[in-house]
């Protein structure tokens, strides 16, 4: 059956249009809604923006004012609903979420008189129970950003006075530990010179992750025991924005540091030239150091002149800096102490920032003593050691002729304990008259003392501090004197073979350290073994284990070489934390062999039994043989041969346990200059004279014996001052031998076993008494190693 649908009826309805275009009066319309909502969105999004960046007190009081419609609504409700009165009823609502949260006595939204006023109470509750919510919220997240920022270190500081470092590098932790001994000491300086018992504290801006700052900071504090108050920044020390963050120009003292994050060296000298022209910029104190640390490029030097005359126009303080590059001065404080052991000890006493120790300062030149020669006013001043004259220019004259006059407005040049506040000028000391003719009598005698070449061992020496290092050997060690460098690969066909009057030998090896090449570079006869870390691969961790594993197998070769003396040890440490470990070792291993050589011998004097023939045996040494025949001979234990049992009255010989060693730590020397040209501008010539350059005054250690000073017999140092001057040398002091009587301390805190630490004694009194032993050294200015003149000589 088919459906014909033409002849069903037409539909009584008409089916709509679901779609139909809109009229133009519509888009309109619509297009305006839209422009509205998204403005209104806007300023909406705007302001809540600016709300959330806003301070606490304006988002509180915002959110009160948001809240006060309602409550006024609610209140106007409740007034109705409850028929109370309308101060009541908008108490009700302004306290109705504060009332229920801390269940105040006597309100509830329960008891209410009808249903209505139930419903405006909770309307009430809930929109306060928001408002109460979101004050929370508010302060919750102040608490929390101030925590994260306290952190993180993103507020200003409201700090005057203190100390500011810019930009981080190697030296920085070892600054902060120089500056934390200071503190320690109670102060470094007097007269007017730095005084830190009020202990400023210390902020650190620098490129650098602020958390990587934090540690390297807890760590060192921790390694040495030490306190210090120590804030870190995040950010770039060469904006003003965050310099003021820092309060740059409110500090006391400013370093600039060489950064270590720079992409070049040319960059590095940019940032700090920019750093530097931002704290001119920033209006400093008028007594405010800024000091900047420098790399003594040419380059450098020109932009860092610049910025010091151009902080001078203000009558501001001019830009100091310290031009003492690191490597330079590891390699030279590294060539002197091999060539004259104990002179890096003299250097540290020097620079240690203590209150005991010897300090260079500089004082006015009297009036009285103006226009008068050198030698009158060097007799003048009977409680320090004058070392030399700092020009009106700023130059420092290191040990000048006797005859020179100091021009008008010099400062003078000291070496001594105390400062210059104690210095009183008394022309005419008869403790100089009486020291003068003294002397003059001794050296009228022929002085045949003559200093003995020194053999000096280098291992393991990065091959492109090589050359300098074989200047530095050139220029302080005596006549004759050979240096045998072992090394990795063959040297350079440009090396020469001799300098001046020092040989140079080459040993390529593999493994330059092993016992074996060690013996065959001749360390049996070395005076000083100095030893490098290697290749440059790896952190300061790695060259530190390096250097470790080295001083273990020279001890070994030592041992194996059979030799009754052990050589002066020198190693360049990156960590203070590695050298005390290795001193300790040290230390630990003479301890031991003093106190196992006593109960050997007791034993060796005892007959017939085989313990005390096993106590007395030593082994025979051989290469590779330090694990295990230094424990053998110290607890003991040995082999029972026919031989070693006829030798059993025989005492045993004494084993070589290395006994003196000066480990050379660049940054903390490099840092205590810092402080020092921080603690006094005038440091920074005073240290360009004596290590800047290889040119004019060093200092060096004489035998007594190169001035006709006996040993044994009491001296006044001012004979032993004008007898040094008598040869065109400045006296500054003596050092003890290694096995000095007079109060050394030794690695093993025994007298024979080990003299570790020299005692050293710099910038005494003219009526200081002392004795010289053997081995005791005079510490002196001079021009050159070999001094030459009418009356010249030279010990070692």
């Amino acid at each position: 059956m088919q459906l014909d649908l033409d002849a069903l009826p037409p539909p009584s309805y008409r089916v709509p249009l679901l779609v139909s275009l809109p009229s133009a009066a519509d888009d309109g319309i619509s297009a305006s809604l839209l422009a509205a909502k998204d403005w209104v969105h806007g300023r909406v999004a705007y302001h809540l923006q600016q709300l959330a960046t806003a301070n606490i007190s304006t988002k509180v009081v915002v959110l009160s004012l948001f809240a006060t419609p309602f409550i006024l609504l609610f209140g106007y409700m409740y007034h109705k609903a409850a028929h109370v009165k309308f101060g009541a009823a908008m108490y009700k609502a302004s306290t109705a979420v504060y009332a229920l949260l801390y269940r105040v006595p006597g309100v509830g939204i329960a008891k209410e008189d009808n249903v209505y006023a139930y419903i405006v109470a909770n309307m009430a509750f809930l929109a306060g129970l928001f408002t109460f919510a979101g004050i929370l919220g508010i302060v919750s997240d102040e608490i929390k950003m101030g925590i994260k920022n306290s952190r993180s270190g993103n507020y200003n500081m409201r700090l005057s006075g203190h100390i500011l470092i810019l930009n981080w590098n190697g030296n920085t932790t070892s600054l902060l530990r120089q500056i934390a001994s200071a503190y320690a000491e109670g102060g470094m300086f007097d007269n007017g010179r730095w005084l830190l018992t009020n202990r400023p504290p210390v902020v650190v801006l620098a490129d650098k992750k602020k958390a990587q700052m934090d540690e390297a900071v807890h760590e060192m504090l921790r390694d040495r025991g030490l306190h210090l108050e120590v804030h870190t920044r995040e950010g770039n020390p060469f904006k003003l924005s965050e310099l003021k963050r820092v309060a740059a120009s409110k500090a006391g003292t400013i370093i600039v540091l060489h950064p270590d994050s720079a992409s070049s060296p040319q960059n590095a000298e940019a940032i700090k030239a920019s750093v530097a022209m931002c704290i001119t910029a920033l209006g400093p104190q008028t007594n405010q150091r800024v000091v900047v640390q420098a790399t003594g490029s040419p380059s450098e030097a020109g932009l860092l002149s610049s910025l010091s005359v151009a902080s001078q126009l203000g009558g501001k303080a001019a830009i100091q800096s310290m031009e003492l590059p690191d490597q330079q001065l590891m390699l030279q404080l590294v060539s002197q102490s091999a060539a004259q052991p104990g002179i890096l000890t003299c250097w540290l006493d020097i620079l240690a920032l203590a209150n005991n120790s010897a300090q260079f300062y500089v004082a006015e030149l009297p009036a009285p003593l103006e226009g008068k020669p050198y030698v009158d006013v060097r007799r003048a001043f009977a409680h320090a050691v004058l070392c030399g004259v700092r020009l009106p220019s700023g130059e420092a004259v290191m040990n000048p002729a006797e005859g020179d006059v100091p021009p008008a407005g010099s400062q003078l040049i000291f070496l001594g304990r105390g400062g210059a506040g104690h210095l009183i000028a008394s022309p005419g000391d008869p403790v100089y008259d009486t020291a003068a003719k003294s002397a003059a009598e001794r050296m009228k005698r022929e002085r045949t003392y003559r200093s003995k070449a020194r053999s000096i061992l280098v291992s393991n020496w990065p091959a492109e501090g090589i050359p300098e290092l074989m200047e530095g050997f050139a220029q302080f060690t005596p006549a004759n004197s050979s240096v045998t460098f072992a090394m990795q690969g063959e040297p350079h066909p440009d090396w020469p073979t001799r300098i001046s009057n020092c040989r140079f030998n080459f040993v390529a090896a593999k493994q330059p350290t092993s016992v074996k090449v060690l013996l065959e570079a001749g360390i049996k006869t070395a005076d000083a073994v100095v030893l490098g870390s290697g290749s440059a691969a790896g952190g300061d961790l790695e060259s530190d284990a390096r250097v470790l594993a080295a001083i273990l197998q020279v001890q070994d070769a030592v041992l194996a070489s059979k030799r009754k003396d052990t050589p002066h040890l020198v190693a360049p440490i990156k960590r203070y934390a590695t050298s005390k470990l290795a001193a300790q070792w040290l230390e630990t291993l003479a301890a031991e062999q003093a106190a196992a050589s006593p109960a050997a011998t007791a034993a060796a004097g005892k007959a017939g039994t085989p313990s005390a023939a096993a106590a007395a045996a030593v082994p025979a040494s051989k290469p590779g043989g330090l694990l295990s025949l230094v424990p053998q001979v110290l607890l003991g234990q040995g082999s029972q041969s026919s031989q070693q049992q006829q030798q059993q009255q025989q005492p045993p010989p004494q084993l070589a346990v290395i006994d003196s060693c000066e480990f050379l730590v660049p940054g903390d020397v490099m840092s205590a200059l810092m402080t020092q040209v921080v603690a006094d501008p005038a440091y920074a010539g005073i240290m360009q004279a004596l290590l800047g350059s290889r040119e004019g005054q060093e200092m060096y250690l004489r035998n007594p014996a190169s001035f006709n000073l006996p040993t044994g017999v009491p001296l006044c140092f001012a004979e032993v001052e004008e007898a040094v001057r008598l040869t065109r040398q400045t006296a500054l002091g003596y050092i003890r031998g290694r096995h000095s009587k007079s109060g050394n301390c030794s690695l093993a805190k025994n007298k024979q076993a080990a003299a570790g630490q020299r005692k050293v004694v710099l910038g005494p009194a003219a009526s200081h008494t002392v004795v010289f032993e053997e081995h005791d050294r005079i510490v002196v200015l001079a021009a050159d190693f070999n001094v030459t003149g009418a009356a010249s000589s030279n010990g070692q």
